[in-house]
């Protein structure tokens, strides 16, 4: 199991909130409707491609994340390596699904919940109130996760002020 030392947690809350919040929404429009075409029969994709281009997009989704995590959480990426990242990765998809976060941005979103907050974060355990938003079927997955990640901002403003206060007090 993969685990994060509780000061990595500042550095790691930190990459992944460097980028400003702008970045962490994505609008996504809906594509127009195709104009009928005569004489073009409709596109036929029997279950065997569909569950064939399934695994496509989730390989393409997987590769994605791994370079993510190389990006946002190097410390993670070196200390664990892809080879081993993978089915941490795997575990997170199926485990969103669970909690009906299927989107793509919110399962990135999620795994990068599981890596800034532990892999079991939804048990309650260590952050009850991230468990308690995440299993709250009364949010849409996208408002669960935005909920969570501003839990994660105020751990890290509470850490980063806690830190600043004690170091005021060592040098006075």
């Amino acid at each position: 199991m993969l685990k994060i030392r509780q000061q990595q947690f500042d550095q790691l809350a930190k990459d992944l909130l460097k980028s400003d919040e702008e970045n962490l929404v994505v609008q996504v429009n809906a594509a127009p409707e195709p104009p009928d075409i005569p004489g073009k029969g409709s596109l036929v994709i029997r279950k065997e491609q569909e569950v064939s281009l399934s695994k496509v997009s989730l390989a393409v989704f997987e590769n994605s994340m791994i370079h993510h995590i190389n990006e946002f959480f190097p410390q993670i990426f070196s200390s664990v390596g892809e080879k081993q990242l993978r089915p941490v990765i795997r575990q997170s998809i199926a485990s969103a699904a669970t909690y009906g976060i299927t989107s793509e941005i919110d399962v990135a979103r999620y795994i990068d919940l599981s890596f800034l907050l532990g892999l079991d974060f939804d048990s309650g355990k260590q952050h009850p109130q991230a468990a308690e938003i995440i299993k709250d079927q009364n949010l849409q997955p996208g408002v669960r996760m935005q909920l969570i990640f501003d839990y994660v901002k105020s751990l890290h403003k509470e850490r980063k002020n806690g830190h600043t206060q004690r170091d005021n007090r060592t040098t006075a």
